[in-house]
Protein backbone atom coordinates (compact mmCIF):
# COMPACT_ATOMS: atom_id res chain seq x y z
CA UNK A 1 0.00 0.00 0.00
CA UNK A 2 2.83 2.33 0.76
CA UNK A 3 4.17 1.81 -2.78
CA UNK A 4 0.79 2.73 -4.27
CA UNK A 5 0.60 5.80 -2.02
CA UNK A 6 4.10 6.87 -2.94
CA UNK A 7 3.54 6.27 -6.66
CA UNK A 8 0.03 7.58 -7.10
CA UNK A 9 0.85 9.43 -10.29
CA UNK A 10 2.35 6.31 -11.87
CA UNK A 11 -0.67 4.19 -10.90
CA UNK A 12 -3.07 6.76 -12.34
CA UNK A 13 -1.07 6.99 -15.56
CA UNK A 14 -0.99 3.18 -15.95
CA UNK A 15 -4.71 3.00 -15.19
CA UNK A 16 -5.47 5.61 -17.85
CA UNK A 17 -3.31 3.80 -20.38
CA UNK A 18 -5.06 0.50 -19.63
CA UNK A 19 -8.49 2.14 -19.95
CA UNK A 20 -7.45 3.70 -23.27
CA UNK A 21 -6.29 0.32 -24.59
CA UNK A 22 -9.58 -1.32 -23.58
CA UNK A 23 -11.59 1.44 -25.31
CA UNK A 24 -9.44 1.19 -28.44
CA UNK A 25 -10.05 -2.57 -28.63
CA UNK A 26 -13.76 -2.06 -28.03
CA UNK A 27 -13.93 0.67 -30.70
CA UNK A 28 -12.09 -1.56 -33.15
CA UNK A 29 -14.54 -4.42 -32.54
CA UNK A 30 -17.46 -2.02 -33.08
CA UNK A 31 -15.88 -0.76 -36.29
CA UNK A 32 -15.25 -4.26 -37.64
CA UNK A 33 -18.84 -5.25 -36.83
CA UNK A 34 -20.19 -2.10 -38.49
CA UNK A 35 -18.03 -2.65 -41.56
CA UNK A 36 -19.13 -6.28 -41.79
CA UNK A 37 -22.79 -5.27 -41.67
CA UNK A 38 -22.28 -2.52 -44.25
CA UNK A 39 -20.24 -4.68 -46.62
CA UNK A 40 -22.24 -5.79 -49.66
CA UNK A 41 -22.48 -9.54 -50.13
CA UNK A 42 -23.73 -11.00 -53.41
CA UNK A 43 -23.72 -14.71 -54.16
CA UNK A 44 -23.83 -16.29 -57.63
CA UNK A 45 -24.46 -20.02 -57.53
CA UNK A 46 -25.62 -22.97 -59.61
CA UNK A 47 -28.90 -24.72 -58.86
CA UNK A 48 -30.16 -28.00 -60.23
CA UNK A 49 -26.89 -29.66 -61.17
CA UNK A 50 -23.40 -28.77 -62.33
CA UNK A 51 -23.91 -28.85 -66.08
CA UNK A 52 -25.01 -26.19 -68.55
CA UNK A 53 -28.64 -27.00 -67.77
CA UNK A 54 -28.12 -25.71 -64.22
CA UNK A 55 -29.90 -22.48 -63.27
CA UNK A 56 -27.92 -19.38 -62.33
CA UNK A 57 -29.16 -17.97 -59.02
CA UNK A 58 -28.24 -14.54 -57.64
CA UNK A 59 -28.73 -13.96 -53.90
CA UNK A 60 -28.44 -10.76 -51.88
CA UNK A 61 -26.87 -11.62 -48.54
CA UNK A 62 -26.17 -7.97 -47.67
CA UNK A 63 -27.70 -6.21 -44.68
CA UNK A 64 -29.51 -3.75 -47.00
CA UNK A 65 -31.36 -4.01 -50.31
CA UNK A 66 -29.53 -3.69 -53.61
CA UNK A 67 -30.66 -2.36 -56.97
CA UNK A 68 -29.56 -4.49 -59.90
CA UNK A 69 -28.50 -2.27 -62.79
CA UNK A 70 -26.89 -4.75 -65.17
CA UNK A 71 -26.31 -8.47 -65.56
CA UNK A 72 -23.47 -9.19 -67.99
CA UNK A 73 -22.58 -12.55 -69.48
CA UNK A 74 -19.03 -13.12 -70.74
CA UNK A 75 -18.12 -16.18 -72.77
CA UNK A 76 -14.61 -17.18 -73.80
CA UNK A 77 -15.21 -18.66 -77.24
CA UNK A 78 -12.35 -19.81 -79.47
CA UNK A 79 -9.90 -17.79 -77.39
CA UNK A 80 -11.91 -14.56 -77.57
CA UNK A 81 -13.96 -12.93 -74.80
CA UNK A 82 -17.49 -12.08 -75.94
CA UNK A 83 -19.80 -10.10 -73.65
CA UNK A 84 -23.55 -9.54 -73.75
CA UNK A 85 -26.06 -7.61 -71.65
CA UNK A 86 -28.56 -10.16 -70.34
CA UNK A 87 -30.34 -7.84 -67.92
CA UNK A 88 -33.63 -7.92 -69.84
CA UNK A 89 -34.21 -11.05 -71.90
CA UNK A 90 -36.85 -11.35 -74.60
CA UNK A 91 -38.63 -14.70 -74.39
CA UNK A 92 -40.92 -16.60 -76.69
CA UNK A 93 -44.14 -18.16 -75.50
CA UNK A 94 -42.22 -21.31 -74.50
CA UNK A 95 -39.82 -19.42 -72.23
CA UNK A 96 -36.86 -19.67 -74.61
CA UNK A 97 -34.73 -16.66 -75.53
CA UNK A 98 -35.97 -15.23 -78.81
CA UNK A 99 -35.58 -12.30 -81.12
CA UNK A 100 -37.60 -9.16 -80.52
CA UNK A 101 -41.09 -9.05 -81.99
CA UNK A 102 -43.74 -11.65 -82.70
CA UNK A 103 -45.62 -11.31 -79.43
CA UNK A 104 -42.65 -12.27 -77.27
CA UNK A 105 -42.54 -11.31 -73.59
CA UNK A 106 -39.65 -9.61 -71.81
CA UNK A 107 -38.13 -10.91 -68.57
CA UNK A 108 -37.07 -7.77 -66.69
CA UNK A 109 -34.26 -8.43 -64.22
CA UNK A 110 -33.36 -4.83 -63.43
CA UNK A 111 -34.72 -3.61 -60.12
CA UNK A 112 -34.44 -3.82 -56.34
CA UNK A 113 -33.67 -7.00 -54.40
CA UNK A 114 -34.32 -7.11 -50.69
CA UNK A 115 -31.85 -8.42 -48.13
CA UNK A 116 -32.04 -12.21 -48.20
CA UNK A 117 -33.75 -12.17 -51.60
CA UNK A 118 -32.74 -14.15 -54.66
CA UNK A 119 -33.39 -14.28 -58.40
CA UNK A 120 -33.17 -16.94 -61.10
CA UNK A 121 -31.71 -15.59 -64.35
CA UNK A 122 -32.05 -18.74 -66.44
CA UNK A 123 -29.86 -21.66 -67.42
CA UNK A 124 -26.17 -21.21 -68.09
CA UNK A 125 -26.71 -22.78 -71.49
CA UNK A 126 -29.14 -20.00 -72.45
CA UNK A 127 -26.73 -17.34 -71.19
CA UNK A 128 -23.96 -18.86 -73.29
CA UNK A 129 -26.03 -19.09 -76.47
CA UNK A 130 -27.46 -15.59 -76.09
CA UNK A 131 -23.95 -14.17 -75.66
CA UNK A 132 -22.65 -15.91 -78.79
CA UNK A 133 -25.71 -14.65 -80.78
CA UNK A 134 -26.32 -17.73 -82.87
CA UNK A 135 -26.86 -17.45 -86.57
CA UNK A 136 -29.58 -19.51 -88.23
CA UNK A 137 -28.48 -23.09 -88.72
CA UNK A 138 -25.57 -22.83 -86.26
CA UNK A 139 -24.33 -26.04 -84.68
CA UNK A 140 -25.02 -25.61 -80.96
CA UNK A 141 -22.96 -28.64 -79.91
CA UNK A 142 -19.95 -27.33 -81.83
CA UNK A 143 -20.32 -23.90 -80.20
CA UNK A 144 -20.42 -25.43 -76.72
CA UNK A 145 -17.41 -27.58 -77.57
CA UNK A 146 -15.39 -24.47 -78.49
CA UNK A 147 -16.40 -22.53 -75.37
CA UNK A 148 -13.80 -22.40 -72.60
CA UNK A 149 -15.67 -20.54 -69.86
CA UNK A 150 -18.82 -18.66 -68.89
CA UNK A 151 -18.70 -15.70 -66.47
CA UNK A 152 -21.66 -13.88 -64.93
CA UNK A 153 -21.18 -10.27 -63.78
CA UNK A 154 -23.58 -8.30 -61.58
CA UNK A 155 -23.47 -4.48 -61.43
CA UNK A 156 -25.71 -2.91 -58.79
CA UNK A 157 -26.25 -0.05 -56.35
CA UNK A 158 -26.02 -0.85 -52.64
CA UNK A 159 -28.04 1.16 -50.11
CA UNK A 160 -27.14 4.83 -50.14
CA UNK A 161 -23.75 4.30 -51.81
CA UNK A 162 -22.99 6.64 -54.70
CA UNK A 163 -20.73 4.35 -56.68
CA UNK A 164 -21.91 0.98 -57.99
CA UNK A 165 -20.61 -2.33 -56.68
CA UNK A 166 -20.18 -5.57 -58.53
CA UNK A 167 -19.60 -9.29 -58.28
CA UNK A 168 -18.82 -12.10 -60.66
CA UNK A 169 -18.47 -15.87 -60.85
CA UNK A 170 -16.54 -17.72 -63.52
CA UNK A 171 -17.06 -21.32 -64.62
CA UNK A 172 -14.82 -23.45 -66.83
CA UNK A 173 -16.48 -25.89 -69.19
CA UNK A 174 -15.11 -29.42 -68.81
CA UNK A 175 -16.14 -32.01 -71.39
CA UNK A 176 -16.35 -35.73 -70.71
CA UNK A 177 -17.89 -38.68 -72.50
CA UNK A 178 -21.39 -38.10 -71.11
CA UNK A 179 -21.87 -34.34 -70.84
CA UNK A 180 -20.31 -30.91 -70.41
CA UNK A 181 -19.74 -29.97 -66.77
CA UNK A 182 -19.05 -26.55 -65.23
CA UNK A 183 -16.18 -26.16 -62.77
CA UNK A 184 -16.10 -22.94 -60.70
CA UNK A 185 -12.90 -20.95 -61.06
CA UNK A 186 -13.17 -19.86 -57.40
CA UNK A 187 -14.76 -21.25 -54.27
CA UNK A 188 -16.93 -18.17 -53.75
CA UNK A 189 -18.30 -15.22 -55.67
CA UNK A 190 -15.67 -12.54 -56.30
CA UNK A 191 -16.65 -9.07 -55.02
CA UNK A 192 -15.77 -5.88 -56.88
CA UNK A 193 -16.04 -3.43 -54.00
CA UNK A 194 -12.67 -1.65 -53.75
CA UNK A 195 -12.60 2.05 -54.61
CA UNK A 196 -10.57 1.45 -57.78
CA UNK A 197 -12.86 -1.30 -59.02
CA UNK A 198 -15.96 0.72 -58.15
CA UNK A 199 -14.68 3.65 -60.20
CA UNK A 200 -14.22 1.28 -63.13
CA UNK A 201 -17.75 -0.05 -62.63
CA UNK A 202 -19.13 3.49 -62.60
CA UNK A 203 -17.36 4.18 -65.88
CA UNK A 204 -18.79 0.94 -67.30
CA UNK A 205 -22.31 1.94 -66.25
CA UNK A 206 -21.91 5.38 -67.82
CA UNK A 207 -20.62 3.81 -71.02
CA UNK A 208 -23.74 1.66 -71.15
CA UNK A 209 -25.95 4.73 -70.99
CA UNK A 210 -27.00 4.66 -67.34
CA UNK A 211 -28.39 8.03 -66.14
CA UNK A 212 -28.88 9.15 -62.55
CA UNK A 213 -32.26 10.21 -61.18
Amino acid sequence: MSWFINNTNVVIALSNIGTLIVWLIYAQLLYFNFRRQRRPRLVIRRAGGNGLSATCVISNMSAEPIYISYIISEVKYKGKNITSDVTDVIKSGHGEPAAEGGGNSVDYRQGPMLSGGYMHIGQYRDLLLKTIELEEGANIDEIIENTESVTVYIICIYGSEDKPIGAYRKYFLISNEDAVMMRPASWDTIRLSSMRKRRRLKKEVLNRGEESG
